[in-house]
């Protein structure tokens, strides 16, 4: 345990303490009940996500050290966390930052899993408050050049105070890694939905499963968590034959099969494959969790027949089968196709996320304002 400074906002007072990730591990029921009285994504920013991330990608880096921040109220009521931690990294190569950034993400390193909608998860009663009580202990306890929030939704609540804190304490305030997401509400039946689509998407997500019963015995197959490897063996051949590289690399394998083991009773696991005949021709990797369920991953055949798009065919049952079980939420999370933005003909909400940087070090700041002009110059 870490010394604690109290801040003072208005009528409240909150005690902020620093301690270590294991110690999470403790405060894990207040962490839960905390997430559901918070804006913050209750999957991504859960003990079973981060702390697995942790163990899988975090722990491991010798350079890294954790700084987990927690606030409590004048009651002892666990009121604001934020998940982070310290490495040292080279900016382009040249330069040494001393970075702070959320657990779950690893800005600009290849090869880690990634995590979405990272924030700081904060009472909502209080949560300004709670936030600014927080940002005043990361600024005044601990030495760093930058401060790297990755992938941060743009309407998150906790942006205008990060960026006013930031820019108080003289920082360049930069922006990196924008993207996008599809997030589904499931009102009404798979039916209304359809209808909702535009024609050539209708037909590619419902209307050719004619196509493709007219080939053989089509059959939706769904994987427990004792499968979950055999699922996985599945995905990544059809993963590689569509893409050319692996799916997972054995650190990435190892982190969702400790995930998928990590998971409470109320997650869900939702591997499936479309099989035709005997032989699976598309797979398809969710996790359901609190009334969401969230599209990780995707592998099919491209030459199941020329009319048959199977990737967009699976997403249909898969939404099928989301309506059918009460989600709310179908989320295709960050990223897009290989060749196109496939997501948005599903006609959902476009969720957008970037990158915040803090940038303290002044020769950082002018590295980046330096890149800045560069790209600008490029783009006239």
């Amino acid at each position: 345990m870490h010394a604690a400074t109290a801040s003072t906002q208005g009528r409240d007072a909150y005690t902020v303490t620093r301690i270590q990730f294991t110690e999470l591990a403790g405060i894990q029921d207040e962490w839960l009940a905390l997430l559901e009285r918070s804006d913050a994504n209750p999957w991504f920013l859960s003990p079973f996500w981060l702390s697995t991330w942790w163990t899988t990608w975090g722990s491991k880096q010798a350079d890294a050290e954790d700084i987990v921040l927690i606030a409590r109220d004048e009651q002892g009521g666990l009121v604001g966390l934020a998940p982070l931690y310290r490495i040292t990294d080279a900016v382009r190569g040249r330069v040494r930052a001393n970075r702070i950034q959320f657990i779950g993400a690893n800005f600009r390193r290849a090869g880690i899993t990634r995590t979405e909608y990272l924030d700081f998860v904060l009472d909502q009663e209080n949560r300004d408050a709670v936030l600014k009580a927080l940002l005043d202990h990361l600024f005044g306890k601990f030495d760093f050049d930058e401060l790297c929030l990755s992938d941060m939704r743009l309407d998150s609540p906790s942006r205008p105070i990060i960026l006013a804190t930031g820019e108080r304490s003289g920082a360049l305030i930069r922006y990196a890694d924008h993207d996008s997401s599809t997030v589904l509400t499931l009102d009404g039946t798979f039916e209304d939905y359809l209808a909702t689509l535009g024609k050539n998407t209708r037909l590619r997500v419902f209307n050719r499963r004619k196509v493709l019963e007219k080939e053989g015995e089509v059959r939706l197959r769904s994987f427990s968590r004792d499968e979950l490897l055999e699922g996985f063996d599945i995905l990544s051949r059809l993963f590689e034959s569509r893409w050319g590289s692996p799916i997972f690399t054995p650190e990435q394998l190892e982190f969702q099969t400790s995930l998928v083991a990590a998971m409470p009773e109320t997650a869900e696991l939702a591997l499936t494959t479309v099989v035709l005949d005997s032989e699976p021709v598309s797979a398809v990797y969710d996790i359901r969790y609190g009334g969401v369920e969230y599209n990780f991953l995707q592998g099919f055949k491209a030459d199941v027949h020329p009319k048959v798009s199977m990737g967009m065919l699976h997403f249909g049952y898969a939404i099928e089968r989301a309506y059918a079980s009460g989600i709310r939420h179908f989320d295709f999370l960050l990223g897009k196709g290989k060749s196109s933005d496939y997501k948005e003909h599903f006609k959902g909400e476009t969720v957008q996320t970037n990158t915040v940087q803090v940038v303290r070090k002044p020769i950082l700041k002018l590295l980046y304002r330096l890149y800045g002009l560069r790209g600008r110059w490029l783009e006239n």
